[in-house]
Parts: structure tokens; C-alpha cells; sequence
């Protein structure tokens, strides 16, 4: 069936044909059918009749009413000079005084001074309380001392507890042999020895 459909195709031939000069025509056939659809022709502005010959007439006869008006006046007032200078200057004392603005010493004084003033006082007080909740070494308790050291809050170095006890003497009391040493420590609670000093 489908060879039946192609077998027509190729007796009908190629099926296109492009007409002669096609190509070379076809810009012009375009763009006359573009401005005849889209731009069509209009009449466009009518000079009037002998314009040019009146225009220049025309022109000085404006300039010559503008330079003629009361407007523009080229005599100077009698005098004028004279109080010039015055006049100057009263003008622009008038003008500063509308413009300047007096600032009232008190105004300004509570804008600047009363931020100051409240943290002032908000620091005093932080500072009072503060001294007021300061601890001591007496005024805290042996035993929370023992559970700081215990839970590792607190811990010391043999330095700084050599500097807690400067005053003992250890080589005193021991001798070089080891077997003295662990004697002393068995038979020793070092728990009064350690209260004691």
C-alpha cells in the first residue's frame, strides 16, 4: 500500500517549480507590497504663499515690539548709586534674620547632659552591686572548696601549691631511701598533715 502512494508521487514528478528570474525580483515585489499595504501615500506640509519673501519682515517687525516694550527700561534712577550699598545691605540682614534659628542654652544643655547623666548613674550602680556581692576566701565554705577541686572547677599545679607552703621544709623530715618514705606515708594521715600546715 505504501508503494502504491510512492509509485504516484514519482509520476507526478518533483511537485515544485521555481519561475524564472524568481529570486532576482522578489526584493522589489516585496518591498512594493510593504509600503503600499503598511505606508501609504500622504501630502506633507504646504508652504504658504510667498513665505519666504515675508519672513524676513516678519522677524524684525517682532524684534522691534520686544525692544519697544515698557519691560526693559536702559535709564538708570536718579540717585541710585548712591543708596545702592544700603539697600544691599538691608536686604541681606533681613534675610539672615528669617533664616537663623537661636538654640536655647537649656535645650541643648538636657539633649547632651541627661544621656550623659543616666549612664553615669547606670554604671554607679552596676558598680555598687557588685562590690556588695564580692566574695571572700574566709566567707565561702571549707566544703564547697573540696567539691570545686573534686568536680576539676579548681585544679592547682605543684608549683602553686609549693608557693602555698613555702615555709615547710620537707627535706627535714625525709630521708633519701625510699622504704623510709613509704613508712612514713603508711603511718602518716596526710590529711592532718596537710590541715596542720
Amino acid at each position: 500500500m505504501n508503494n502504491s502512494k510512492l509509485d504516484i508521487l514519482k509520476k507526478m514528478g518533483s511537485g515544485f517549480k521555481t519561475p524564472e528570474g524568481y529570486f532576482e525580483s522578489i526584493e522589489d515585489h516585496v518591498c512594493t507590497k510593504l509600503s503600499t499595504a503598511h505606508f501609504p501615500v500622504k501630502e506633507g506640509f504646504k508652504m504658504p504663499a510667498n513665505y519666504l519673501e515675508s519672513i524676513e519682515a516678519n522677524v524684525f517687525e517682532q524684534l522691534s515690539i520686544d525692544t519697544n516694550s515698557d519691560k526693559q527700561s536702559t535709564e538708570i534712577p536718579e540717585g541710585y548709586f548712591d543708596t545702592f550699598e544700603d539697600r544691599v545691605f538691608a536686604k541681606i540682614q533681613k534675610e539672615t534674620a528669617e533664616k537663623s534659628t537661636v538654640i536655647h542654652l537649656k535645650s541643648r544643655l538636657i539633649k547632651i547632659v541627661a544621656p550623659i547623666a543616666i549612664a553615669a548613674s547606670l554604671v554607679l550602680i552596676i558598680i555598687l552591686n557588685y562590690s556588695n556581692n564580692a566574695y571572700n576566701i574566709e566567707s565561702v565554705a571549707t566544703s564547697d572548696i573540696e567539691e570545686w577541686i573534686e568536680d576539676d572547677l579548681i585544679s592547682f599545679d605543684s608549683y602553686e601549691i609549693a608557693e602555698l607552703y613555702d615555709d615547710v621544709n620537707l627535706e627535714d623530715e625525709f630521708s633519701n631511701d625510699d622504704l623510709d618514705v613509704l613508712n612514713y606515708i603508711n603511718g602518716t594521715d596526710i590529711e592532718s598533715v596537710l590541715l596542720t600546715d
